[in-house]
């Protein structure tokens, strides 16, 4: 489920129209949530799908993103915009969006059922494999699944290459410090903003701000190490100049795996690694695995220098995200 699972469903279910595509979800689990930002190459994707700018607008709280607005990372009151570049593999204009993750989610799963995406409630237990260790079914709670190809979009949980295959880890951490999150959500009263996603830097990592038709999609994203959850709060509160209500921590480890496709799976989204949420990479990353893999698959049926092109699009990210850092501020 979630975004990276519904983007794979509606993808596979366009491209490999002989085939029947089932997403297994369980509404107990939910979805992650934070992720509300895009690059370009998002929009291009669901544009080849069927899926118009106004549909985003219409159904997910959208806005228009056309890019990012840097604040404080080089010394106080400062402030620096990047704008989105052209994307030359989808062909897209110079905007992307901002959304509400999980009416996205939704409004994915609604197409893609429309579409013919089987629906299945569920939580995957443990995989089924042949004797070359290939996955033929997926346990669930209630039933088996049987497979001939599964793509992993677990999240976190990373339920099929991280514990099954559980292939070699590529940690960023040497390079990339922040490893904690704080979502929350704070009132829309700034209609200029609805264009822009706020990178505000803070004393110990940063703050997104995503401006959504009806609300600030915000968090304060940190070191761990550096700080506890309540110093990272009070922080975020002494910033905004009132309280606000906070949801879960989430922790994380910035890296990947060397391997994001083994036998017949493969890893989608967050499953496969994560890095941060500047520059909005994960989405993009995503979008770029499936076209990826449809090209390579339809060509030679097989993971022949696809895990290569993946292992590189996210070490570019990580240099890229890396530089972010080496302001004058400290």
């Amino acid at each position: 489920g979630g975004t990276a699972g519904w983007l794979t469903a509606l993808y596979l279910n366009d491209k490999f129209k002989e085939s029947k595509i089932t997403l297994i979800e369980s509404e107990e689990i939910g979805i992650l949530g934070a992720g509300e930002g895009s690059t370009v190459n998002l929009k291009s994707f669901l544009n080849e799908l069927g899926i118009s700018d106004d549909d985003l607008i219409k159904n997910c709280e959208s806005t228009l993103k056309i890019g990012i607005e840097f604040e404080n990372w080089t010394d106080e009151n400062s402030s620096y915009f990047h704008p989105l570049q052209y994307d030359k593999t989808f062909i897209a204009a110079s905007h992307s969006f901002h959304f509400n993750a999980r009416l996205l989610a939704q409004y994915l799963k609604k197409i893609s059922m429309e579409r013919g995406v089987i629906w299945v409630e569920g939580i995957v237990s443990d995989p089924i494999t042949n004797e070359n260790n290939e996955i033929i079914g997926l346990k669930t709670n209630n039933k088996i699944i049987d497979a001939d190809f599964v793509f992993d979009c677990s999240g976190f949980k990373r339920l099929l290459i991280g514990k099954h295959y559980n292939p070699k880890w590529i940690s960023y951490e040497n390079h990339l410090m922040v490893n904690s999150a704080i979502p929350f959500f704070i009132e829309n009263k700034e209609k200029d903003l609805y264009t822009k996603t706020r990178a505000i830097a803070m004393k110990n990592g940063w703050m997104w701000q995503i401006p959504l038709q009806t609300r600030i999609g915000c968090g304060y994203i940190f070191d761990g190490n550096e700080i506890t959850e309540e110093e990272a709060k009070k922080e975020v509160i002494n910033f905004l100049g009132y309280d606000v209500n906070f949801n879960k921590l989430i922790k994380f480890t910035p890296g990947c795996y060397e391997k994001v496709w083994i036998k017949n799976c493969v890893a989608i989204g967050l499953s496969g690694g994560f890095l941060e949420p500047l520059e909005a990479t994960s989405i993009m990353t995503t979008v770029i695995q499936l076209d990826a893999f449809y090209k390579m698959y339809t060509k030679n049926k097989t993971d022949k220098n696809y895990n290569e092109l993946v292992r590189e699009v996210n070490d570019q990210n990580m240099v890229f995200i890396y530089y972010h850092y080496f302001g004058d501020k400290t």
